[in-house]
């Protein structure tokens, strides 16, 4: 079995979104309902940040279920180092869209074991053909079966031999992995191509591998009371494109630092957040706001100490994303860490 039948085929089509930059490269993803009962796109990380930052631009579409592409209301991006997920808001919908509700993308698929026959659901680059703003895409089924489990993650078979399989999957990162009863498994995330052995493989980050996009902060149960101070604060740095050493971007980070009134020797005595990342373009009057949900801690409550603290944790959700980054002060603070490619 290779393709879903006929209702699990135009369901799975119909779930399916298109996650593109503004040269028409991208990734694929999942129609979802939030909590709060808002429609968005999940998709993979790494897809979102490489529309951003290579093209400058992001929007989001569902072409069979008349959806055409918009930008994004909102994005909101886990910000550990392996949950390579997000989602993105729809500004606008032509009425009711079929998605995947809440309590199905956010638990863990109970008969996601190997052997479990899954079909993976994108739209693959190679696939896609650019006309203007306009871009024409072709939905693709992969169907194998689960080969093994991780914690937080699975791996599918590709099988190489099947025909129609195309050389590249590019594109196919974001897109959803179902099993062969529709429901949702997780995000797709990378493959492995082996033509040789006439097999490939497919790696899923499952719900858990993700819990930022659901599972919002609270303070632990014996964190201090009697109230904290709080303030925000603000930090930016330059996004370097390596070939040249130019600045492509600057991307800046709202944080949250809250200090207890009562006990701020305490684990969360001294805690800060940081909560939305924007991306400022050179020539683009756009702005790209991001949710994120990156907690730190410090010990120095000097104004110099307190910056140290954000800048640092900044600088390091930056670059487990893998950017080059210079210091947004003017001095050679740099780091370096591979990309993850589109997949």
């Amino acid at each position: 079995m290779t393709r879903p039948d006929a209702d699990l085929s135009k369901q799975l089509v119909m779930l399916s979104g298109v996650v593109v930059g503004r040269n028409g490269k991208g990734g694929s993803g999942t129609v979802i309902l939030l909590e709060d009962g808002s429609v968005a796109l999940l998709t993979a990380k790494h897809v979102v940040i490489e529309c951003i930052r290579n093209t400058g631009g992001i929007a989001i579409g569902v072409p069979n279920s008349g959806v055409k592409f918009q930008v994004p209301k909102l994005i909101r991006m886990d910000s550990s180092q392996h949950g390579d997920a997000a989602y993105l808001i729809f500004n606008s919908l032509p009425g009711t869209i079929p998605a995947v509700p809440f309590w199905k993308w956010t638990k863990n698929h109970t008969g996601a074991v190997p052997g479990l026959w899954t079909f993976a659901c994108g739209f693959p680059g190679a696939l896609k053909t650019i006309s203007g703003n306009r871009v024409s895409s072709t939905c693709v089924y992969i169907g194998d079966k689960i080969l093994s489990v991780q914690p937080t993650s699975v791996v599918s078979g590709i099988n190489e031999a099947v025909h129609g399989i195309p050389r590249s999957l590019q594109g196919m990162s974001g897109g959803g992995l179902f099993s062969e009863s529709g429901d949702f498994i997780g995000v797709i995330v990378g493959e492995e191509r082996n033509t040789a052995s006439k097999r490939g493989a497919l790696h899923t980050l499952l719900p858990n591998g993700f819990p930022e996009l659901y599972r919002p902060f609270s303070m632990p149960l014996d964190a201090p009371s009697g109230g904290f101070y709080g303030m925000k604060r603000t930090v930016s740095f330059d996004m370097i494109d390596p070939a040249t050493s130019k600045s492509i971007a600057t991307v800046g980070v709202i944080a949250e630092v809250l200090k207890s009134k009562t006990n701020p020797t305490h684990r969360f005595g001294r805690f800060g957040r940081l909560l939305t990342l924007e991306f400022i373009i050179p020539g683009s009057a756009v702005h790209f706001p991001i949710n994120i949900e990156s907690i730190f801690f410090w010990t120095d409550d000097t104004d110099k100490g307190i910056e140290r603290a954000i800048r640092e944790e900044f600088k390091f959700l930056l670059l487990r994303i893998g950017w080059l980054l210079r210091d947004g002060r003017g001095g050679d603070d740099m780091g370096l860490i591979q990309v993850s490619p589109m997949v």
